[in-house]
């Protein structure tokens, strides 16, 4: 949550709308993307040629920034890629004699190939690829060491120097599997502290059973990385390919395992023993084949997984569905189906989450779906006195809390009932004596007028688009409250509490 830099006492939290909707779709120029990404700003999809295409946030929407094809590149589906800041890493595991190439772009330099310390043919170095600031990593599904000609694989963590060399400076192998086909490097993800890797068709967990699946958790220290932990799931069994899909964020690991049954999604949290499998997760109403689980991604108390084998009345389009945590564990609290996409899209085969928006993608698709997943932090600052009803007048917001996505609506309650008001609005909390309340927001700015229901509640679109609401900006805190008529008391004007909504792209 952003930290108000004001001496203005924050008095509560509501939980986050979850009201999701789209902000924009992104198209890829050449019709066939098979991965994308979305952090800090920046979005990434990648063909199977090679080229890759970026998207930046801006006041007029997520806009092409960008286009470059990764030399060297042959055509295969499954390419890799990630951006961050100024950096974008791609891969493909079966460049070049399957030995598979990295190449890693800051700005609009020249490309730069990673290369494993001791990759060769076969390997697939690339499978899976991740940059965030100064750390890149690099897998490697068929990397071979001491086992025949098809390997089990690695994995390669890259930092950057001070002068600007990428430098290898840890490589892991999966161990302790009985068949050499582990998948190991087929999934990726990190947040900068610690790395998972899935290897879905690892067979240590359930007696051998080929495709019961793992996931390697590894963490720095002082002393660089290390392995800490192997997980599998606690009732593993064969072919329910644990570790397809996985993501980490601080203390909290989520890992899919779309083979079993219509999939399942474990949750795991480090505690003072180590990581701890502490829930399964599988939402109703799904049928086996539906691959819950196959995408996945974390963010705080928010995740989003998806399914794309749903709805096969409709040629299995695909669905993203929204998981919230609370003291109870992990619940899904809503579910989008793509249910407009071409048969057999399958999004959700890739899902990305960043700042509370989610990048989802299906199979050989010429766009991404780009949803926000409604409103992240809304604080209460400054609360009302009691008006003519006996009641203070209070105010939410709902919706989506996205500039693009224009669909935030603020709701105050606890008014006259049909009585007359306004929203407004502003950067800056204050307090001063207004009327017969407090005017909590520093030179606000008004806007259209409205009309509370006999109930006593007012609402008011923000249409960020029209002048009136021209001055609210992404990447900042803004500040609502709404005054009306009230006739019954005092000066005949009142005003409801305010609420501070974070506005995004």
């Amino acid at each position: 949550m952003r930290v108000l830099s004001t001496a203005l006492a924050l008095l509560s939290t509501t939980a986050p709308a979850l009201a999701q909707c789209e902000i924009q779709r992104l198209v890829d120029p050449s019709g066939f993307a098979t991965a994308g990404a979305i952090l800090d700003g920046r979005a990434a999809m990648v063909n199977g040629s090679g080229q890759v295409t970026l998207f930046d946030a801006t006041p007029q929407g997520w806009l092409p920034a960008g286009s470059m094809t990764v030399p060297g590149f042959i055509l295969f589906e499954l390419p890799s890629v990630a951006a961050h800041g100024d950096r974008v890493i791609a891969g493909n595991e079966e460049d070049v004699d399957l030995e598979g190439r990295a190449y890693l772009r800051e700005g609009a330099g020249p490309w730069m190939q990673l290369v494993g310390s001791d990759t060769v043919g076969l390997d697939g170095f690339g499978t899976r690829v991740a940059v965030l600031g100064d750390m890149a990593v690099v897998t490697a599904d068929m990397a071979v060491y001491d086992v025949g000609s098809c390997g089990p694989g690695k994995s390669y963590v890259f930092e950057r120097d001070s002068s600007g060399t990428w430098l290898e400076v840890a490589r892991f192998a999966p161990h302790h599997f009985r068949s050499v086909v582990t998948s190991y490097g087929t999934q990726l993800e990190t947040d900068g502290a610690t790395i998972v890797i899935g290897s879905p068709t690892d067979d240590q967990f359930s007696g051998g059973g080929f495709g019961t699946g793992a996931v390697y958790v590894y963490e720095r220290d002082a002393n660089g990385w290390n392995e800490a932990a192997k997980l599998g799931a606690s009732d593993a069994h064969e072919g329910m390919h644990f570790g397809a899909s996985a993501a980490v964020d601080g203390d909290r690991i989520l890992v899919g395992a779309p083979g079993l049954g219509a999939g399942a999604v474990y949750a795991f949290e480090r505690q003072t023993s180590g990581w701890v499998e502490v829930q399964r997760i599988e939402p109703q109403a799904l049928v086996a084949g539906d691959s819950f689980g196959a995408g996945l991604d974390l963010e705080g108390d928010h995740a989003v997984v998806g399914a794309p084998w749903v709805d096969a009345a409709n040629q299995n389009v695909g669905a993203l569905y929204f998981l919230e945590h609370g003291p109870g564990g992990w619940v899904n609290v809503n579910k989008r189906v793509a249910l407009d996409a071409n048969a057999n899209a399958r999004f959700g085969s890739r899902v990305s989450m960043d700042d509370h928006q989610v990048l989802w993608m299906g199979t050989w698709q010429s766009e991404a779906r780009l949803d926000s997943l409604g409103i992240r932090d809304q604080v209460v600052t400054c609360n009302a006195t009691p008006n003519s009803t006996g009641q203070a007048a209070t105010l939410g917001a709902e919706g989506c809390d996205s500039l693009i996505a224009n669909a935030l609506t603020l709701r105050a309650e606890g008014l006259p009932g049909s009585t007359f008001g306004l929203f407004f609005y502003g950067a800056n909390p204050n307090q001063l004596p207004l009327g017969n309340g407090t005017l909590c927001i520093a030179s606000p700015r008004r806007l259209p007028l409205a009309q509370a229901d006999p109930s006593g509640v007012m609402r008011c679109t923000v249409d960020f688009q029209s002048p009136q609401a021209a001055a609210v900006t992404a990447g900042a805190t803004w500040y609502f409250q709404n005054a009306f008529r009230d006739v019954g008391v005092g000066t005949g004007l009142d005003l409801s509490g305010a609420v501070a909504v974070d506005v995004r792209y």
